[in-house]
């Protein structure tokens, strides 16, 4: 299992030694909030991240290019979040703050590498997909330079929601969340309805109501329609 805490300590010093001479990073304004860059991964046993290494790897490239082109400041924070079955780690994050030891570049590989060496953690597979439960209850704030990257197959099988087949034909939705928790996110799920090679894959008319279902729960969660980004594919 990739060790997180580890891996952020060489990637930081191993950069930061590499970048000595160059010109400091520009610091946030005293008017702009420090923003929450949160990656969760599901480690259900139906997702492809749980069990495709080269998906996760690309899965991992593109989570990474993409923290790196919203310019990161000194001062934010990254949250990665894990869940499956639902635990009190669900709602628990391992979190980063950037600083001079802990540099955009290097987090970013950090970012890339963790996401690539999901298929390898030791409590992957899990029999549980509970989706909702750490984004309504994840505690990590919303702002327009902020991101928050969904790496799943979106399947919710929980204790909130149970009725897959129903959600994939389109007759039914996910609950409505209470108040709208997401408000101000700016979302991108990545994996929505592909599963992994040992599961049974989603016809193209699944996928479409999968992602309908999950882009109007995100708008009822308080997601701007412009900010919500789904694909399959990489």
């Amino acid at each position: 299992m990739f060790d997180f805490r580890k891996g952020m300590l060489l990637a930081g010093t191993l950069f930061a030694a590499s970048c000595a001479d160059s010109p400091p990073e520009t610091k946030r304004a005293d008017d702009v909030q420090p923003a929450d860059y949160v990656i969760m991964r599901d480690k259900s046993a139906t997702t492809a991240i749980a069990s495709d290494t080269d998906y996760a790897a690309k899965a991992g490239r593109k989570v990474a290019s993409d923290f790196l082109s919203f310019n990161p400041m000194l001062g934010d924070q990254v949250k990665l979040f894990d869940f499956g079955v639902r635990t009190t780690g669900t709602v628990t994050s391992r979190d980063i703050r950037l600083n001079r030891n802990a540099r955009p570049p290097a987090v970013a590989a950090l970012i890339r590498d963790t996401i690539a060496d999901t298929p390898n953690d030791p409590d992957i597979g899990q029999g549980e997909t509970n989706i909702l439960f750490p984004l309504v209850h994840g505690d990590f704030k919303c702002s327009d330079r902020g991101h928050l990257w969904l790496l799943t197959d979106a399947l919710e099988s929980s204790a909130a929601f149970a009725n897959i087949d129903g959600l994939l034909s389109g007759e039914v939705d996910l609950p409505v969340p209470v108040g709208q928790p997401l408000l101000g996110c700016r979302v991108t799920v990545i994996g929505l309805g592909l599963t992994g090679d040992n599961q049974g894959q989603l016809t193209s008319a699944q996928i479409t109501a999968l992602a309908d279902a999950w882009r109007r729960w995100f708008i009822a969660a308080g997601v701007a329609p412009e900010h919500i980004t789904i694909l399959s594919g990489l």
